[in-house]
C-alpha cells in the first residue's frame, strides 16, 4: 500500500464531519490529525479479519467497506455497508478484544487509521478532545447497539411466527393423517354384505 492521494487537507471536510470528531473543534482536530495514517486500498482489500488483534480504528475517506461476520455454517453474513465519513473498528480502542468481524473494501478507496497508542496519547495531550471523542464513540456504539437490538427483535418475532406456522401446519398434517387413516380403514372394510360371506 502506498499513500498516494492521501492528504489531511484533501480529506479535512470528511474528518470535520465525521461523528468521531463531532464537537472537538478545529484546533483539537488539528492536534489529532498528525496521529492519523492514510491507507489506500484496492477493491477486495481486507482492512482486517475476524480474530485479528485490534490495534486501531478507521475512518473511511473514500470508497465502500463491507463488514461481514463468519457464521457457524461457514458463510459470511453482511453486518453493515459503510462509506465516506463512517468509523469502524472502534471496539479495538475500547475493549482491546480481537476483531469480531471481517472488513473489506468493496471498491477502491482509502481510509484514515488512528492507532491505539496515538489515541491513548491524546488523553494526556488534549484531554478535552479525548473526552469528547470517547463520548462520540459511546454514541456510535449505542446507535449500533440500538439498531442491532431492533434487528434481533425482528428475528425473534419472525422465528415465533415461523414456529407458530409450523405448529399450525403440524396440526393440519395430523388432521389430514387422521382423515387419511379413516379413509384407509374404510377401504379395508367390505363395501357390500356379500363380500363379508
Amino acid at each position: 500500500m502506498t499513500t498516494d492521494n492521501c492528504s489531511i487537507e484533501r480529506d479535512r471536510a470528511i474528518l470535520e464531519n465525521c461523528t468521531l470528531f463531532e464537537g472537538i473543534g478545529n484546533v483539537a482536530l488539528s492536534d489529532v490529525t498528525p496521529s492519523l495514517e492514510c491507507l489506500p486500498f484496492e477493491a477486495g482489500g481486507h482492512v482486517f479479519l475476524e480474530g485479528e488483534k485490534g490495534l486501531a480504528l478507521f475512518i473511511i475517506a473514500e470508497g465502500s467497506v463491507r463488514v461481514t461476520k463468519r457464521m457457524p455454517d461457514g458463510h459470511q453474513a453482511v453486518v453493515a455497508q459503510l462509506g465516506a465519513g463512517d468509523v469502524f473498528g472502534e471496539m479495538a480502542l475500547v475493549t482491546h478484544a480481537p476483531r469480531s468481524t471481517d472488513c473489506e473494501f468493496e471498491t477502491a478507496g482509502r481510509l484514515w487509521r488512528l492507532p491505539r497508542e496515538a489515541f491513548d496519547k491524546l488523553r494526556d495531550a488534549t484531554p478535552t478532545a479525548y473526552a469528547q471523542i470517547l463520548r462520540n464513540l459511546g454514541r456510535t456504539v449505542c446507535k449500533r447497539l440500538s439498531r442491532t437490538t431492533g434487528e434481533v427483535c425482528n428475528l425473534v418475532f419472525d422465528l415465533k411466527v415461523a414456529a407458530s406456522e409450523k405448529k399450525g401446519l403440524e396440526e393440519k398434517l395430523q388432521q389430514s393423517k387422521a382423515g387419511l387413516e379413516k379413509v384407509v380403514t374404510g377401504l379395508e372394510r367390505p363395501i357390500c354384505k356379500d363380500e363379508e360371506e
